[in-house]
This record gives structure tokens, sequence and C-alpha cells, in this order.
């Protein structure tokens, strides 16, 4: 009888972790928001480079990231590094940047939902 309690009680621990695991995600959102027809939708719209090369700075950020457009001057005030190194890579290709970010590191995939969200087209 006490094997049986024993296995009980970790059966009712176990699944009480996996509710409760089901519940911090549903609380916290999916990362990934963008619906296909918004990625569409922006997709439609070509950039070439020297239309990017226009948004350099902090009052107009663009950045090209894998090969998508992406304007980001919105976000600036939010990105947890200083502005300078934000913005360094504004009006460029800024995919080394975003694929190292200075520790050998990339960016999180919840970093890569949240840029969806600035997506404004592709580069030419």
């Amino acid at each position: 009888m006490t094997s049986s309690r024993i296995a009980y009680t970790a059966f009712v621990a176990f699944v009480s972790v996996v509710l409760t695991l089901i519940v911090v995600y549903l609380i916290q959102g999916s990362p990934e928001q963008v619906t296909m027809a918004d990625k569409a939708s922006s997709d439609s719209t070509v950039y070439t480079i020297d239309q990017v090369a226009e948004h350099n700075d902090a009052s107009s950020c663009w950045k090209i990231i894998e090969g998508g457009v992406y304007d980001l001057t919105t976000y600036l005030p939010d990105h947890p590094t200083d502005e300078e190194t934000f913005t360094r890579w504004c009006g460029r290709e800024a995919t080394p940047a975003w694929q190292d970010k200075g520790n050998g590191r990339s960016h999180s995939p919840r970093a890569a939902a949240r840029l969806e969200n600035y997506r404004i087209g592709v580069i030419d």
C-alpha cells in the first residue's frame, strides 16, 4: 500500500507541474503573434538598399535583417542596449549584429517574434 501511495503522489505532482506550465504559457501568450496574413502583406513591399540607407539614425531607423526590412524607430527606446549600439546599424544590413549580439550569441526566439512586428517589407 505504501508504494501505491508514493506512485499516486508522484502522479499528482507531475500533473500539477504540467498544468502549471500550461497556465504560465497561456498567461504569457505565444511570442508569435504575427499572423501569416500580416506577414504576407508586409512582404509585398520591396525596398532597395538605397531606400533603407535613407533611414540611418534614431529619428528613422530601418534595418535589413536576413532579407527583411524592419522599421525599428519606435523600438529604439525599449532596446536594452545603449542608443549608439543600436543606431550604428540603422540604414544598413544588420544581420551580423542580429546573429551575434557581441557575446557570441544570437537574439532569442522571443526577440525574433517581436522583430516581426516591425517588418515593413523585404530587400530587393
